[in-house]
């Protein structure tokens, strides 16, 4: 009995030991999936309000709002779309990470839903959504070809870095 306690304590030391500090990757992949802006640079924040940071759109997703002729068809495509990491390198006191984002290239076709919810849309833009939002209402929308976009990502000592723009930044002060 002393032994299987023994055993079974030794296990959950090295499980507690695994995963205390998180790599860059790990941040990075964890920042893409769940947008916690608590993994961001506090010193390449410190402009921003903890509102208005959440304002600034760091990954490419479904931002229709649920009422959108759209919607579904957005959420579907994006649903679809992976993250993987490609390299992590050391550069001085920071990592650089590349994250390779494989998506339906419907989603290019679809100018990234932009024009979805703007009154302002063409009418080829307009006629090319609704093809798309057929095929999927029809269940058509199967076999899609994909395509796939490189990113780098700054990692800090206190976390990533968003690199915002002086646009992002005036956004994200108020």
């Amino acid at each position: 009995m002393m032994k299987k306690a023994l055993i079974v304590g030794v296990v959950v030391a090295l499980l507690a030991g695994c995963g205390g500090e998180k790599s860059a990757s790990d941040k990075v992949m964890e920042f893409v999936t769940t947008e916690n802006t608590e993994l961001l640079s506090k010193s390449k924040i410190a402009a921003c309000t903890p509102e208005g940071i959440k304002k600034i759109t760091f990954i490419d997703k479904n931002v229709l709002p649920t009422t959108n002729d759209y919607y579904k068809l957005s959420d579907y495509l994006y649903g679809k779309a992976k993250y993987s990491i490609v390299s992590e390198k050391k550069d001085g006191d920071s990592y650089i990470v590349s994250v390779k984002w494989t998506y339906p290239k419907a989603i290019d076709d679809a100018k990234s839903f932009i024009e979805a919810d703007s009154p302002y849309a063409s009418e080829r833009d307009k006629k090319d959504l609704d093809n798309l939002k057929a095929l999927y209402e029809s269940g058509r929308l199967d076999n899609l070809e994909y395509a796939s976009d490189i990113s780098e990502w700054t990692v800090l000592s206190d976390g990533i870095d968003p690199n915002l723009t002086d646009g992002n930044i005036e956004v994200c002060s108020k």
